[in-house]
């Protein structure tokens, strides 16, 4: 524990001036003043050198805190305010802010990997009164005083009261992380701040309100400087800081404004004037208000509708606030800015920019009633028989046993951006990727074509729909209408089918798949008869794809043996697999329903097994810590437990869209593009081996 830096500068300054008046005196008296200089040299550089090593509780800061950071290693900052960032490290204060963390240790447990406390003397001649204020996200705090736990604060924003008597008072906070996730909060010690109730507010205020008194607003955080603009009109300003982030409000020009009053909320907030007399009130809740409505800063947030940065019900419930307390509305708004220095108001609001800010809600309202016709039917106010009338689609854009996509604009549903053949229906695309320049919560998309049947034939028709909604047509017949992921069994007649689909998205992210095909054999005893005792068992397991196609595309090696091959996944893919010579069967499995298999050679066995889980990777994915956690720990070892029921065998092979290791880490992802190699890793006897003795040595790490 340190006292503060400027504490021993002061000394050993003392100490050099005290050395010079010794050598200026044994300069002019001749005096046997050496020894006296050199011990005055040890003691200066001993505290200059020592100051870090004094005694606890003699380093403590007295009114003040050392603020000291435990059990991680840092690579962000630590903030304070919203204005200024420094490199975390151990400081001086009385407050604490840190707003994440990530380092070479990222995993945070309930061992409380990350803390930091705070640690001083309090010194009062004076029975005093101090507020502590806090708000913690994932973490909690203690605080002690004298050596008895005074109060604990479990989450969100709390202050807290303290009244000390008359002496020292060792005061020690700490502030912990409780969750593996990041830790956001900040603690503060200040003046008395009570709570004034909203009733004795309003009567404080009574007498400093007129027709002509100012009524001003803003909302900020960290230091803000705020300018007052001359006034011969009394002033009243209120002040609103988040609960996140504190707010240091110092007014200036004061006296020229006339300021009278400040009201003001938050937790842990701080305020100054330049002038005397100023009546200074916190108040539990000043509504938030961090802009003025502006239509232009809404957005269609599919399917939630219409949202605003800055609401109108905003401003509303802060002009309620203030009418309450007052009778009348602002005067004067500033917008929350990064900027320290502001002067107010930013915004006059006189009855023009009320007149102005009525329209602008009006027309926000009107928007929002748009938003939501458009998202319970695509067409607006209309209620087509199909999208295929309203598109004018004609009978020679239909091909057979294959499908015509129609992509389309949510705002321009009747315009075609884009138009092509496919053989299937599977895409996927974020804003990250383009297609067709069409954003991912406004696409909608038509898809028709004629099929042919053979024979009376049943199969399964699979829609992985997400965040969306798709109608599913065939023959002019509704078969399904909603958002649900599902999969239908459907009998075809023998001839010529139409089957349409509509689809409209309802996210950031488009990710849709349309599954037909004949139904697969669920596994059983008929796949033990294809495998052999010279069989290669090979397994294949991801989450998910990249691809838009949703198409995954696997080379079996050129081994003469016979292979049965096991695929699973998390996400729908459809698995093509090549170079298929040697293959007896295939079982599939996927979370997320969609998935479906093609081989490049005919009568190949397909089979289902809803008991397969998938398995992206040999080794789990490992946290380090103080407890070493994993991300599916056992889920290679239950893939191969399961493939040994069916089969007698353990997998002779392993492949993924990670190319596989011992590595407990984030794995090498391999390019999907291009045909994905089966195997990709041999499991011979030396492998099991060394995976078990892995395993059990996160188990010994884990156990500790």
């Amino acid at each position: 524990m340190s006292v503060p830096l400027f504490v021993y500068d002061l000394i050993i300054a003392g100490i050099l001036l005290l050395l010079l008046i010794v050598l200026i005196v044994n300069r002019i008296k001749q005096l046997p003043l050496k020894p006296i200089a050199a011990v005055l040299i040890v003691i200066a550089l001993g505290i200059y050198f020592g100051r870090d090593h004094l005694p606890y509780p003699l380093g403590l800061p007295i009114n003040n805190f050392y603020i000291s950071h435990h059990n991680a290693v840092f690579d962000s900052y630590q903030k304070f305010g919203a204005t200024r960032r420094i490199p975390i490290a151990n400081h001086y204060g009385n407050s604490f802010y840190v707003d994440g963390f990530a380092g070479k240790k990222m995993f945070y447990d309930k061992e409380r990997d990350y803390y930091a406390v705070m640690d001083g003397i309090i010194f009062t001649p004076v029975t005093v009164t101090r507020s502590f204020h806090a708000n913690l996200t994932w973490a909690e705090a203690e605080i002690n005083i004298g050596g008895e736990l005074v109060k604990e604060f479990k989450g969100m924003s709390e202050s807290f009261d303290y009244t000390f008597s008359p002496g020292f008072h060792h005061v020690k906070i700490r502030i912990s992380n409780v969750s593996v996730t990041p830790i956001k909060a900040f603690f503060r010690m200040t003046a008395h701040q009570p709570i004034t109730p909203d009733s004795e507010v309003k009567q404080a205020l009574a007498p400093l309100i007129t027709e002509e008194t100012n009524l001003f607003y803003t909302y900020g955080a960290g230091q803000k400087n705020l300018r007052l603009p001359a006034s011969a009109a009394p002033t009243v300003v209120f002040l609103r800081s988040g609960d996140s982030v504190p707010a240091d409000w110092d007014l200036a020009n004061c006296a020229a404004a006339g300021l009278k009053a400040i009201i003001y909320s938050g937790v842990g907030n701080s305020v100054k004037t330049d002038a005397d007399g100023v009546m200074i009130l916190r108040v539990k809740d000043i509504p938030e208000a961090a802009g003025l409505p502006n239509l232009a800063e809404c957005h269609d947030a599919a399917p939630v509708g219409l949202l605003c940065h800055n609401g109108p019900e905003k401003i509303e419930r802060l002009n309620s606030k203030i009418k309450e307390f007052t009778g009348r509305r602002l005067t004067g708004f500033t917008p929350i800015g990064t900027i320290e220095s502001i002067d107010l108001p930013e915004i006059v609001l006189d009855t023009a920019r009320y007149d102005a800010l009525a329209e602008t809600i009006a027309q926000i309202a009107a928007a929002e009633i748009a938003i939501k016709k458009r998202h319970e039917n695509p067409y607006y106010d209309q209620d087509p028989q199909a999208w295929k009338t309203l598109l004018h689609v004609t009978e020679e854009q239909i091909p057979q046993n294959r499908f015509r996509a129609f992509y389309l604009r949510l705002q321009e549903p009747e315009k075609v951006v884009h138009t092509e053949i496919v053989p299937r229906i599977a895409i996927k695309y974020s804003n990250k990727r383009k297609f067709h320049n069409l954003k991912p919560e406004f696409f909608m998309a038509l898809w028709i074509g004629d099929f042919d049947f053979e024979t009376e034939t049943t199969q399964d028709l699979t829609l992985a729909i997400s965040w969306a909604k798709a109608k599913l047509v065939i023959d002019g017949e509704t078969v399904y209408a909603g958002g649900d992921d599902t999969t239908i069994p459907y009998t075809f007649s023998k001839g010529k089918h139409r089957i349409e689909i509509e689809y409209s998205n309802n996210y950031g992210q488009v990710d849709f798949v349309f599954g037909m095909q004949e139904q697969p054999r669920d596994v059983g005893e008929k796949l033990q008869t294809l495998v052999a005792p010279d069989t290669k068992v090979y397994l294949f397991g991801t989450y998910g794809i990249d691809r838009s196609d949703h198409t995954l595309d696997l080379r079996l090696d050129d081994s003469r043996e016979s292979v049965v091959l096991f695929v699973a996944s998390y996400e729908p893919i459809h698995w093509n697999i090549k170079n298929a010579a040697n293959l007896k069967a295939v079982v599939f499995n996927s979370y997320n329903p969609g998935s479906s298999v093609t081989t490049d050679h005919p009568g190949i066995p397909v089979f289902r097994d809803q008991r397969l889980n998938y398995a992206g990777r040999l080794m789990p994915y490992c946290y380090d810590g103080p407890v070493v956690h994993c991300e599916s720990e056992k889920a290679f070892q239950q893939v191969v437990r399961h493939i040994v029921q069916l089969t007698g065998k353990r997998p002779d092979g392993f492949s993924s869209t990670a190319e596989p290791s011992f590595a407990t880490k984030r794995l090498k992802k391999l390019d999907e593009l291009q045909d994905l190699l089966v195997p990709q890793f041999v499991l011979d006897q030396a492998v099991y081996d060394r995976i078990e003795l892995e395993m059990a040595t996160i188990k010994e790490k884990s156990a500790k």
